[in-house]
């Protein structure tokens, strides 16, 4: 799973398929510790289905940038996965972008 420094102050996430989502994710949470000042943008493109674990995983990630004073969008959820996050729980949390562009311009526009 890469993760990218889009900018000085936007991370960028590409997740890999399951099973490897929740590792991905505990590798993004470490990032984002060691490098707080920044929102996160994950790219969900190439993954069909997340578990409970990696949707609680996501929840953590979305409170600790939170807590920093950041955000955190979800960007490529089709099929299952858009299915998975459009549950009242993680839509009331979460952000989302069509994709990963869509989704920088969008943290581009709201640091301006």
């Amino acid at each position: 799973m890469p993760i990218e420094h889009w900018s000085e102050f936007v991370v960028l996430v590409s997740l890999s398929a399951e099973p490897q989502v929740e590792e991905d994710l505990l590798d993004a949470t470490e990032c984002v510790s060691l490098h707080s000042d920044c929102d996160v943008v994950v790219d969900c493109s190439q993954v069909d289905r997340v578990g409970c674990c990696s949707c609680r995983r996501l929840l953590d990630l979305d409170d600790t940038l939170r807590a920093n004073g950041h955000r955190l969008l979800l960007c490529g959820p089709t099929g299952n996965l858009g299915a998975t996050f459009a549950t009242p729980a993680l839509t009331q949390r979460l952000g989302f972008a069509a994709d990963r562009f869509s989704a920088l311009a969008r943290l581009g526009l709201a640091n301006a």
